[in-house]
């Protein structure tokens, strides 16, 4: 066995027991108290391996403060701008059925997130379909078409 561990220790993939004590990983900002949702949790677990080295695992879980409320309110602020943008091409009396009719639903589909769960996946979804929609009525103003009379 003394022969194993002299080895071993010419080795430098070798194992070896942990003999020096460890400074805590190195901590973010002190949190405000026990109930701050920006705190961190160290979480440390000791114990031994089946060979009987020591073993130390130290995880630190940090926490970002969300503001739901917040967060809320800036989709809705954006989905306000959306609105207001497909309310603008529908409202045009010399609009194109066509796109009048997407910016439409596209409408309809913002103020009915408003009042569910807003993502910023949907927002943005919605955000990207008004900016087809406005690109497309500036092409069409653009290149001189009128619009169909009906």
């Amino acid at each position: 066995m003394a022969g194993r561990r002299d080895r071993e220790r010419g080795n430098p993939e070798a194992v070896h027991q942990d003999t020096e004590e460890h400074a805590p990983a190195a901590a973010g900002p002190e949190p405000d108290g026990p109930g701050d949702p920006g705190a961190e949790e160290e979480a440390p677990v000791e114990g031994q391996g089946p060979d009987g080295q020591r073993v130390r695992l130290s995880i630190t879980a940090r926490r970002v403060r969300i503001d739901p409320a917040e967060k809320r309110r800036r989709y809705i602020r954006r989905l306000e701008d959306v609105m207001r943008e497909c309310d603008r091409i529908v409202s045009d009396p010399k609009g194109y059925e066509e796109l009048q009719v997407k910016a439409l639903a596209v409408l309809i589909r913002a103020v009915k997130v408003c009042y569910e769960m807003v993502t910023d996946a949907e927002v943005e979804m919605i955000e990207a379909q008004a900016e087809e929609i406005r690109r497309a009525v500036e092409e069409r103003r653009r290149g001189g078409q009128e619009p169909p009379s009906g």
